[in-house]
């Protein structure tokens, strides 16, 4: 049954990353609020496991971020993405409490991961 063991790998894949420090080396998310007038970038670099994309975006989902428009690349077991977000009233994030909410979700999905804020 595919969705039973796409399930079950992505289950371990992300737990295996998840404990393993040496998995999180070079992996951060990056928060732009100056390159573009409309949009926050949220860039991200990080090795990739099954169910990233997955935990990435219902981190967004659970802070109240609207994906607008999505680059998603992987480059062998490397991702290099960048999500043009909103918040739900189709502002750029840019008070204190909305990185906070949203920092948190992401810290909750991927603990370790590293943080610039732009």
């Amino acid at each position: 049954d595919l969705p039973t063991e796409l399930f079950r790998k992505m289950r371990t894949d992300g737990k295996e990353f998840l404990m393993n420090a040496s998995s999180r080396e070079g992996t951060r998310i990056s928060i732009d609020n100056k390159s573009s007038f409309l949009y926050s970038i949220i860039q991200v670099s990080a090795k990739d496991f099954p169910g990233l994309l997955f935990k990435l975006t219902d981190a967004f989902f659970q802070s109240g971020v609207s994906v607008c428009r999505a680059q998603i690349s992987t480059q062998g077991d490397r991702v290099e993405d960048a999500f043009h977000v909103k918040d739900l009233n189709g502002q750029k994030l840019m008070t204190q409490a909305q990185l906070s909410v949203l920092k948190l979700a992401i810290e909750k999905a991927f603990p370790g991961m590293r943080w610039e804020i732009k």
